[in-house]
């Protein structure tokens, strides 16, 4: 999305409009970085740290933490050990 800062900024001084334009400059983040982290890193919320959403991107990297080691696939199932032992009685 581009901003036209010079017509936005046309009512200020020329001072101010520059001020203006350099803190505009300075929060600008760039959409192609935004989407590269929120692919590779977006599980861990890289892409919120880069928008300054640093609420959000702790809330991000959190819930990955807490739902991986809950998941059922992190112990041993009960299926696979009942499978081995109809293996091991079928010998």
């Amino acid at each position: 999305m581009s901003v036209d800062l010079n017509q936005l900024a046309a009512h200020l001084p020329t001072a101010q409009r520059e001020a203006v334009k350099q803190a505009y400059h300075k929060q600008a983040t760039n959409s192609t970085t935004v989407f590269l982290l929120c692919f590779f890193l977006g599980w861990c919320g890289a892409h919120r740290f880069y928008l300054g959403q640093a609420g959000k991107g702790f809330a991000r990297l959190l819930v990955p933490l807490i739902l991986v080691p809950s998941s059922p696939s992190s112990g041993k199932s009960s299926i696979s050990s009942a499978s081995t032992l109809k293996y091991t009685r079928a010998i």
